[in-house]
């Protein structure tokens, strides 16, 4: 196991570790406890496989590789903090490893945007790695978290914040979680890449230039419950397949950006945006359900007529279908495609838009800015 380790002392203690539990440990149970001033580094390579390893109280300045299955388990993480020495991931995980109860903060941060080995990189996961994290805070890395590879995270009650990006998933790796906080100033709450798989339920996501970004083909997400706000675009799909159900967008800048892939949603609200609620663009195909688009085009820019803030937009090649759903009181437009008599400079739109069952596009143009135009009335404006 490689490591560099400098210690915080918070209390007067013995140098030697601990030992409190030999190998008839019940389930859960302490097998050795280290205390501020003594050695994470030595006490994981003096545990057996499936040890249970206790921090008390304290700061460790550690970076740690893992080739074993093991916990780490904290005094809270208000009370204990694993700090990064040198250039890299302060935990790197290639086996069955679960930590808990503790903040693992300040790694070598080097860029924006460093998502690779030599970053500044929380915990980085990777080929047989399987990592759990149940009451974990990652602030102030590169990447909070880079899982590859084959590498496997599960996540509950895990809090990221002030980090570049905060999750950074490729290759054919996999995440799945609930009750996870993704907030702070990042350029990227959550980046998937190659044919990574992503699934959170209860996931809020906050304050990011992008809140999650799905870049390639083979990427898919699964969002339930899920809350993005306040994000520059809280949803950005390049390619791959998108789910959302029971999910909000709130006070982004653009709610839901559909560049490509397929994006099929289910009782969605995408409220209160800056300019557009969604926008399908390139050869996206988007499918809402039971779902409002309301009160988007709220920046005082929406109100000129150069500034053109729809519920939802369509460009290109794009496909919208929209069942069973309300669009209202948007600033502009409703329902609109990209052409010269909906108020762009150019006709952009080659695509298709199906409307089925029930779906209440009322009380939209708030700016007045359409009056006289579209069918009805401010309301719709599509070829």
């Amino acid at each position: 196991m490689c490591k560099r380790e400098f210690f915080v002392v918070g209390a007067v203690v013995g140098l030697g570790l601990l030992v409190v539990v030999g190998s008839g440990a019940q389930q859960g149970a302490c097998s050795v406890t280290v205390q501020a001033g003594q050695s994470l580094g030595e006490a994981v390579d003096a545990a057996p496989p499936g040890a249970v390893i206790c921090l008390g109280p304290g700061i460790w300045y550690t970076n740690l590789s893992i080739y074993k299955p093991l916990q780490i388990r904290g005094a809270g993480p208000q009370a204990t903090f694993i700090k990064g020495v040198v250039e890299g991931p302060i935990f790197r995980i290639v086996a069955n490893v679960k930590l808990t109860d503790l903040t693992i903060t300040e790694s070598s941060r080097k860029y924006p945007f460093c998502y690779r080995e030599e970053c500044g990189i929380g915990i980085m996961i990777g080929e047989s790695g399987w990592g759990s994290l149940h009451n974990v805070v990652l602030a102030s890395h590169d990447t909070a978290l880079l899982i590859h590879g084959t590498g496997y995270l599960e996540l509950f009650q895990v809090s990221l914040a002030d980090n570049e990006i905060g999750l950074f998933v490729e290759d054919i790796a996999r995440v799945s979680g609930a009750e996870v906080v993704i907030a702070e100033r990042g350029s990227a709450g959550i980046r998937v890449r190659g044919s990574a798989f992503v699934h959170l339920v209860k996931l809020t996501i906050s304050q990011q230039q992008v809140g999650i970004a799905i870049e390639d083909r083979g990427g898919q997400l699964r969002l339930s419950e899920a809350q993005l706000s306040e994000n520059i675009v809280g949803l950005e799909v390049h390619q791959g397949e998108v789910k959302l159900l029971d999910t909000s967008f709130e006070a982004n800048r653009i709610g839901l950006w559909a560049r490509g892939g397929v994006v099929t949603a289910e009782r969605v609200t995408i409220a209160r945006s800056q300019r557009d609620g969604l926008v399908a663009t390139g050869e996206a195909f988007v499918s809402l359900d039971g779902s409002k688009i309301v009160e988007n085009g709220v920046h005082p820019n929406c109100r000129w007529v150069a500034w053109v803030c729809n519920g939802a937009t369509v460009q290109e090649r794009a496909l919208l279908w929209i069942t069973n759903s309300a669009i209202q009181g948007n600033a502009d437009w409703g329902l609109a495609a990209w052409k010269r008599e909906c108020g762009y400079a150019q006709d952009s739109f080659a695509g298709q838009v199906t409307l089925l069952g029930s779906v209440q596009i009322e009380g939209n143009n708030t700016s007045g800015n359409h009056a006289g135009a579209g069918k009805p009335e401010g309301q719709v404006c599509l070829p």
